[in-house]
């Protein structure tokens, strides 16, 4: 299924993301019963389709752009704690807990990106909202 974006900047630290979460979720269930990693795969694909239906209700200038910027990170992350929660054996304790810090980590690298596109967008749109402005003289 195809992902929507907010803009190129936003498709690539996604995609990267999401590559990086699916190979540490490959791992993690490497001694997990057969058929696991594809069950993940299959919630990414829920959480696509609810980003995707989230998109078409976007406007420009309403919070909901900044929510659906940070969607599917979040969703994400929070799904794959669930699942490595529920796929751990009792041995496994420590490990998931070291995986589930790595993805904190990289949860949190990805959320100041984003944030940089949506900074980067608000600063682009005052530019084109004082440059567009009728310039008022006054005549003596």
């Amino acid at each position: 299924m195809k992902i929507k974006y907010l803009n190129d900047r936003h498709k690539k630290i996604v995609e990267s993301y999401v590559r990086s979460v699916k190979e540490v979720v490959y791992y993690a269930t490497e001694e997990s019963a057969e058929g696991k990693y594809n069950e993940f795969t299959e919630l990414i694909g829920t959480i696509v389709t609810y980003s995707n239906n989230f998109h078409k209700s976007l406007n420009k200038n309403d919070g909901a752009r900044e929510e659906f910027a940070f969607m599917i990170p979040n969703l994400l992350f929070y799904m794959t704690i669930g699942f490595l929660q529920g796929i751990q054996k009792k041995d496994q304790e420590y490990n998931t807990m070291r995986v589930i810090q790595k993805l904190a980590n990289g949860a949190q690298e990805i959320t100041g990106k984003i944030a940089d596109i949506l900074i980067d967008e608000s600063h682009e749109d005052r530019r084109k909202e004082i440059f567009s402005e009728e310039i008022k003289t006054t005549d003596n």
